[in-house]
């Protein structure tokens, strides 16, 4: 997927000019990231984080980089640090410095817990950006799912649905709304965490045949959602609990998708 270059949005008293690549960081931030005062200094930590091991090639081969595009070259002049957590199985970017303070604010991103998201006027405000923001939410803490038809005798997974989900009622909704202007037609749905002292949490579902105009408007830049998305298309199916080297393999004629029923 590449973005449409001319597509910027200039602020008032800013010289910074937003862009979808923007409008996608914030995304890919409601999701995976966090952005904190260091105690006792004027340095803000953000950190950009997902699974070490489904979500690796999403953060080597896109998050990385847009981040050393947007804030590691603009303000350090050199790549940002990435960081490795075996204990809790993270891996992704982290920045410790009074620099990025300025930059955050510009995006509209505030510093501590992601209580109460809501999207910025900036990117609500066009479409294109909008869409890039929802593609952020989408590969960070959202999912491509393909269950059985419970109706057919086949226990081949053909139905296929994007789903996105967070505790954020105000957000979910506006993530709604803008699918709802595209003309994706879409579930949202409130679940209870059965989890101990966990919140509950809001669910947008879209699904298929309308989870192919989502992926075709908004799409995505995380392999672990296009692998599954590619195989389904082509098969008409995916097997589920798939490691990404037999998503490659499928797709690479290696591997018979077939087999991993028997």
């Amino acid at each position: 997927m590449r973005f449409r270059k001319p597509l910027v949005c200039s602020k008032q008293n800013n010289k910074m000019e937003l862009t979808e690549k923007h409008a996608e960081l914030v995304g890919l931030h409601y999701g995976d990231g966090s952005l904190i005062q260091r105690k006792g200094t004027n340095k803000l930590r953000f950190q950009l984080r997902g699974d070490a091991i489904t979500d690796k090639a999403h953060y080597d081969e896109f998050i990385i980089p847009l981040c050393n595009e947007l804030i590691g070259f603009p303000l350090f002049e050199r790549k940002l640090s990435t960081v490795l957590d075996e204990n809790r199985n993270s891996f992704g970017v982290s920045i410790e410095s009074p620099k990025i303070a300025k930059f955050f604010k510009s995006l509209g991103i505030k510093v501590g817990k992601k209580t109460k998201l809501k999207i910025p006027a900036w990117i609500l405000q066009n479409e294109y950006f909008s869409n890039a923001f929802v593609r952020g939410l989408f590969d960070t803490d959202g999912c491509i799912y393909y269950g059985t038809n419970h109706t057919s005798k086949s226990n081949l997974h053909i139905i296929g649905q994007c789903i996105i989900a967070c505790v954020s009622e105000i957000l979910m909704k506006e993530v709604s709304k803008i699918l709802n202007g595209l003309e994706i037609k879409h579930r949202f749905k409130k679940r209870k965490n059965n989890k101990k002292n966990e919140q509950d949490y809001f669910v947008i579902e879209v699904r298929r045949p309308h989870h192919k105009r989502f992926m075709k408007i908004i799409g995505s830049h995380n392999p672990k959602h296009l692998s599954k998305f590619q195989i389904a298309q082509k098969f008409g199916f995916c097997p589920p609990r798939t490691t990404p080297q037999q998503r490659a393999n499928i797709l690479k004629g290696y591997l018979d998708p077939f087999s991993l029923y028997l």
